[in-house]
């Protein structure tokens, strides 16, 4: 049963993600019951380091098809209530930071990932974006013109949608991701331009971060027609974006919750398990998020 609510946020979708469960040190015939999932928070002030890890065997099961159809019919239900698209001067996208912001705002968020056997890992090219005692720190740089986001003739990539707008037009697919954190003693947070913020985290209608993660995306197909690379952007030297279309690039590995996972997806023109999300995201218990070096 769910055992902690938000309150009522304008985006209903981010609420389906916030069951939780018990550590990973509980005996087999635990995993075969079908016992709640209970969240707890570090105590405050406390920081969590590599002493929270533990060695029990990996055993990684997935939340029951009842819970899994909630969640689903609440990402569903709740999309049609937040496609109300901020005026065009907000702050639409994010990409992954490579150095510096410059002008632009920066949104960095930690993902307290599996703590049992921890498996989290970044490789190759993965801008700002590291890996420390099993859990993700992703660093973000929030840019406010959807204009720079063209189609590009060198492949498909994805960035990170913050106004989460419902893509129709056959160019771009929208999809959201919800990561089932580690839900012992956990410790999400999110600074913004340096500030931590307090959770649940959602000023933005395409984040939401408490004691787990949703994000949501914005695909952009490829158009052979198209620049070879996304644009530079002002002030900024280099940066990321989801995608394997360039020479340099890499993935992040998140090993998300093993005991009863209730990772989501959703997308209102595609399946999890379409082609075009091929070398951007793999779903699944846990996720792969390929990154390729924009500029």
């Amino acid at each position: 049963m769910k055992t902690k609510i938000l309150p009522a946020i304008p985006v209903l979708f981010f609420t389906c993600i916030l069951y939780s469960c018990q550590k990973e040190n509980v005996t087999q015939k635990d995993y075969k019951q079908e016992t709640d999932k209970i969240e707890t928070s570090i105590a405050q002030g406390v920081t969590k380091d590599a002493s929270y890890i533990t060695h029990f065997p990996k055993q990684e099961t997935v939340a029951s098809n009842e819970l899994q159809q909630k969640i689903m019919s609440a990402m569903i239900n709740s999309y049609s209530k937040t496609n109300a698209v901020p005026a065009a001067t907000s702050e639409v996208f994010g990409v992954f930071k490579d150095g510096s912001c410059g002008s632009y705002r920066e949104l960095d968020i930690r993902m307290d990932c599996e703590d049992n056997n921890p498996a989290s890992i970044t490789k190759g090219y993965t801008a700002n974006t590291s890996v420390e005692n099993g859990d993700i720190y992703y660093q973000f740089c929030l840019v406010n013109d959807r204009k720079n986001f063209p189609q590009i003739s060198s492949g498909k990539y994805a960035v990170l949608s913050l106004d989460r707008r419902q893509a129709t037009n056959g160019i771009n697919i929208s999809f959201d991701r919800g990561f089932d954190n580690e839900d012992h003693n956990n410790q999400n947070v999110v600074y913004l331009n340096g500030e931590q913020q307090t959770l649940p985290f959602n000023s933005f209608a395409g984040i939401n971060i408490s004691g787990n993660s949703a994000l949501s995306f914005l695909l952009i197909l490829k158009n052979a027609s198209g620049p070879a690379r996304p644009p530079v952007l002002t002030g900024v030297s280099s940066y990321g974006v989801l995608g394997s279309f360039a020479a340099q690039k890499g993935y992040i590995f998140s090993d998300d919750e093993d005991y009863r996972n209730a990772n989501s997806f959703y997308s209102n023109t595609a399946s999890e398990s379409s082609v075009y999300f091929k070398g951007v995201m793999e779903f699944g218990a846990n996720t792969k998020l390929y990154v390729s070096k924009a500029r």
